[in-house]
């Protein structure tokens, strides 16, 4: 008699059947995950853009200015930022499915009693607070 150590037809689908049931399981969780992680990225992205609009306020000396309207593209090349992430589609900005921000989008710096308000605007009529 020969010693067959391969597998049979039925063990191959029984396989096929436990992996597809496995991954049926942990694709929902690992797009969950994916999604959270690019929210909080780019939550952090506006985060670190608060500080690197202040930043090139002060160095570029307008600091008398009431209002500075800064691209983020100068912010980039200027290396106050290292990167221009994707919005996230749960972001407000992300409205009209859009995920990259414009190479004209902007962070619109305005001076008040306490300091700045800043906004990161898409376009003039598509901005959100940060």
């Amino acid at each position: 008699m020969k010693d067959n150590n391969g597998f049979t037809l039925i063990e191959m689908i029984g396989i096929i059947i436990l992996l597809t049931v496995i991954m049926l399981v942990v694709a929902p969780t690992m797009i969950s995950t994916l999604k959270n992680s690019n929210t909080k990225r780019f939550n952090a992205f506006k985060d670190n853009l608060k500080i690197a609009a202040e930043n090139y306020i002060v160095d570029n000396k307008k600091t008398s200015l009431t209002s500075v309207q800064i691209k983020l593209q100068d912010l980039l090349e200027l290396n106050y930022i290292e990167e221009i992430p994707k919005i996230p589609a749960e972001d407000p900005l992300a409205d009209d499915g859009e995920e990259q921000l414009p190479s004209d989008a902007y962070v619109l710096a305005t001076k008040t009693s306490s300091g700045y308000n800043y906004k990161l605007c898409k376009t003039s009529s598509n901005c959100e607070s940060i």
